[in-house]
């Protein structure tokens, strides 16, 4: 899998935000290795004033110091690292590396713990959970946004790093995660099973009545198969004469770029803005759809403060170009880039090589994407159930009803029976 990576000249991946992966030449020796990072840091790194520190003297430093072991490097990648500030910016061990791989194609499972929804308490060394990826095993656990993390299979997240602690939760599927737990003052242990995320990112439902159908789509994060998967999905519901469609958003930490591109086209059409990127010269490029218009039934997006990365910059090119209504709360705001690669020992290197705004210059970085109907919702009904029958759910479907009413009627396909339907309420 990992020479896979390696032979590839540009992969676009992701774990949560948006990763690039991309392969470096043979490299042997840990000095070789250490001035590596620093020549890519130098080179691609957004900030071309590297947080206000001598990126030069700090190359001098690096290239006086004798590593004798692999450790030494990566301690001093790390170190060098985290005079950037910029937290997703750091070096994945070989082990770390292999794990992240392994989950994006499906060889591991996740439980739903990601990076960027993820901090270290620095008192207790916990690990704390800021949000969870939509409908995965850790939400139906029960486990909740500001749950602490103490121990990952008997090893105390105080001596683990973030990584270390989010490696330990991938695993065979079907082999249980033990956690040991803190939520308030309460201390718990949980097992979560672990599945293959990535596999599965699409689910599709019809809601509604039978004379107004409408189709009900949740996308829980971008992976190499979604936009093949939301093709489907749409399709299907538009076999069942779907009048209108729900796009959740919620939870969605974000992922492979191109699916986010891909998926854009299929609600807006070809040649349509999708986002601009800017690198560390400042240079501008426009990214636009590549794929063919799906549908131009009404559309309604549900959006809140844990729909990240990728995720945001399909919102922000559905709401810009004036295609879709956002519902629900300000986004989690990942505006920036991130490029994976692989080096020769086996280990990686997470570097953020751009930004991106939206198509009508919308920063995302810091500030995320603010819906056009500002509704609140309890976050642990939206990443657990699908569809949440929840107030941001009510919202977009009157929101979506409303434009329904006045879309032109289109003529039911002869012999196309009944759709298959869903109450939207609970009875």
């Amino acid at each position: 899998m990992l020479a896979e990576l390696a032979a590839a000249l540009l992969v676009v991946m992701a774990t949560p935000g948006i990763l690039r992966c991309r392969a470096q030449a043979p490299v042997t020796q840990p000095e070789q290795v250490v001035d590596q990072v620093w020549q890519t840091v130098d080179q691609k790194f957004i900030d071309p004033n590297f947080n206000h520190h001598d990126w030069r003297r700090i190359h001098h430093e690096l290239q006086t110091r004798r590593y004798t072991s692999w450790t030494q490097a990566y301690a001093a990648i790390r170190s060098m690292l985290q005079l950037l500030g910029e937290p997703q910016t750091r070096l994945l061990d070989p082990a770390e590396f292999a794990g992240l791989a392994q989950e994006f194609t499906g060889e591991v499972g996740g439980i739903g713990l990601v990076d960027i929804w993820s901090a270290v308490n620095h008192t207790t060394g916990g690990l704390d959970i800021l949000h969870l990826v939509a409908g995965s095993p850790a939400c139906k656990s029960g486990l909740r946004s500001q749950d602490r993390i103490e121990a990952v299979d008997g090893n105390p997240t105080r001596n683990l790093s973030a990584d270390e602690v989010l490696m330990h939760t991938r695993g065979p599927v079907g082999t249980p995660v033990r956690l040991k737990m803190l939520r308030g003052n309460q201390h718990f242990e949980i097992g979560v099973v672990p599945e293959a995320l990535t596999s599965h990112t699409v689910h599709a439902l019809v809601i509604g009545d039978h004379d107004k159908p409408m189709g009900y789509i949740a996308l829980a994060q971008f992976g190499q198969k979604s936009a093949q998967e939301m093709r489907d999905a749409i399709a299907g519901l538009q076999a069942k004469n779907a009048q209108g469609f729900v796009l959740d958003l919620r939870n969605n930490p974000g992922g492979f770029v191109p699916a986010s591109r891909d998926i854009a086209g299929y609600f807006l059409g070809k040649g349509k803005l999708v986002y601009y990127s800017f690198d560390q010269r400042g240079t501008r490029t426009a990214w636009r759809t590549a794929t063919s218009l799906m549908t131009d039934k009404p559309l309604v997006v549900i959006v809140n403060r844990a729909t990240a990365s990728a995720a945001e910059m399909l919102a922000g090119a559905l709401t810009d170009n004036e295609r879709a209504k956002l519902v629900g709360t300000t986004t989690f705001g990942q505006g920036m880039i991130h490029e994976v690669r692989p080096l020769p020992d086996g280990s990686g290197l997470v570097i953020a090589v751009g930004r991106f705004e939206t198509p009508a210059g919308r920063v995302v970085e810091h500030e995320g994407i603010t819906p056009d109907d500002d509704v609140k919702s309890d976050e642990r009904e939206s990443c657990k159930n699908w569809p949440p029958i929840d107030r941001q759910y009510e919202e977009a479907i009157k929101i979506l009803q409303q434009s329904i009413a006045g879309f032109p009627n289109p003529v039911r396909p002869a012999n196309s029976g009944q759709p298959e339907m869903m109450i939207t309420r609970p009875t």
